[in-house]
């Protein structure tokens, strides 16, 4: 709506503008008699027309929520206690529809102290609820469907370091400060110590997934399967913000195999293009590292002299296509599709 006027914009002019388009409303008490005088704002806020009722504050309190109104002693003792008013509260509109509000007031003292009046403004909060309350909502979705698929659910900051990991205290038994930095690892399996800790160090280096499979000491001193996920989170400019994995019991985890945990050699690099039907350009593009490099790899069937960070990048932009490594106590190193998405 386009406004035009001539002249001054005087204080009454001023004031509706300004609770029409912000949608507050003032009010005005006496303490003694609990007479109000409202703004035509805060009419408009409880759905009233302005001057269609006498406002008081035995009316305002009818028209908050059951659930949210205050006694007339507990508001009295607010109001003589010369306190600041901050509250957030529900009222019913006399058409049915239910809104948020938050009431700001500040009490006026007479020439002894004492509380003869108070000022305040509401405004309508009722979209910054209801976005509260789906936050919530969807927060409990989120933490039922985890307790159903995952035992935990950690969160770490961008160094990976474990700061807080109560359900992994639960079921180790281990403490807070066990737990700090590396201690965790004091939990997993001796045999498999080793490659989570490098496992988890190349995940973070390299930004990327992680994705393994371990054998973890439970409070009554047995070792069970489980298999670990955990993903960068990014910021809106691309930042690592922090991490977030799960931890799910694998019962049917075979004693022989641990995934993604070993060092690449050749021939899973040449396996794995191949089950990707991928070239050696393929390869190079997804990992961005150049055509020799890959070929250096894939011409060694052992330990290679390859830069660790070159291997690394190969093997993550392959696991990211679609393969999963695996390491066994007795045999060679050996290649699959990948099971279960990253």
């Amino acid at each position: 709506m386009l406004i035009l006027f001539d002249g001054e914009l005087g204080p009454r002019d001023t004031l509706r503008f300004v609770e029409e388009k912000i949608g507050v409303g003032l009010w005005s008490l006496d303490v003694d008699s609990g007479a109000m005088r409202w703004s035509p704002g805060l009419y408009a806020l409880l759905g009233l027309e302005f001057g269609a009722v006498e406002p008081t504050l035995t009316l305002f309190r009818s028209m908050m929520h059951p659930d949210d109104r205050l006694s007339r002693g507990d508001v009295d003792r607010i109001l003589r206690g010369g306190a600041s008013i901050d509250r957030e509260f529900r009222i019913i509109r006399r058409d049915g529809r239910i809104r948020w509000v938050a009431n700001r007031g500040e009490p006026v003292l007479n020439s002894t102290g004492q509380a003869a009046r108070a000022i305040g403004v509401i405004y309508d909060i009722t979209g910054k609820q209801n976005a509260q309350s789906e936050l919530r909502a969807n927060e409990k979705r989120y933490r039922t469907l985890t307790r159903a698929v995952a035992t935990i659910v950690w969160r770490s900051p961008p160094d990976g370091e474990v700061i807080d990991f109560p359900e992994w205290q639960e079921i180790t038994g281990q403490s807070q400060s066990e737990i700090q930095g590396k201690g965790w690892l004091d939990a997993v399996h001796p045999d498999d110590r080793a490659y989570v800790a490098n496992a988890r160090a190349r995940s973070i280096a390299l930004r990327t997934t992680y994705n393994v499979n371990y054998r973890v000491r439970l409070k009554d001193g047995n070792y069970r399967w489980f298999n670990a996920r955990a993903a960068p989170v990014r910021g809106p400019n691309g930042e690592l913000v922090e991490w977030i994995g799960i931890l799910i019991e694998n019962f049917s985890a075979p004693e022989d195999v641990r995934m993604n945990a070993g060092e690449l050699t050749g021939a899973q690099a040449r396996a794995a293009r191949a089950i990707l039907s991928w070239t050696v350009k393929d390869v190079a593009v997804a990992a961005k590292v150049s055509i020799s490099t890959v070929r250096r790899l894939e011409d060694t069937d052992g330990s290679s002299q390859l830069r660790d960070d070159l291997r690394d990048a190969i093997k993550a932009a392959l696991e990211k296509a679609g393969v999963e490594f695996l390491y066994l106590p007795s045999g060679p190193p050996a290649v699959r599709p990948r099971r279960t998405a990253l």
